[in-house]
């Protein structure tokens, strides 16, 4: 029993070093998301003053973060929703 608790504990800390803490920055409000280490970070930055970061993968799967109005990467996705998305 003893063995089973040090393993569990062994992967809970191994876990938490693959992922990384993001902190982003839109309108004065801080959002945070942990993501999987092993990405190649792309900032884009628009006119006035809007950023996306998105996190690529080897794999070719993407996590973005954006306060642009459209992003490029899920703009037909959010139009098909009838831009509920950005309804709060």
């Amino acid at each position: 029993m003893k063995n089973i608790i040090y393993f569990i504990l062994f992967l809970m800390i191994i876990s938490c070093r693959s992922y990384q803490k993001i902190n982003f920055i839109s309108h004065k409000t801080t959002y945070s998301i942990s993501i999987p280490n092993g990405y190649r970070l792309v900032t884009l930055v628009g006119g006035h003053n809007e950023v996306e970061k998105q996190f690529i993968y080897s794999d070719s799967s993407k996590i973005y973060i954006s306060d642009f109005g459209c992003s490029s990467l899920n703009y037909s996705n959010i139009r098909s929703l009838g831009d509920s998305v950005f309804n709060k």
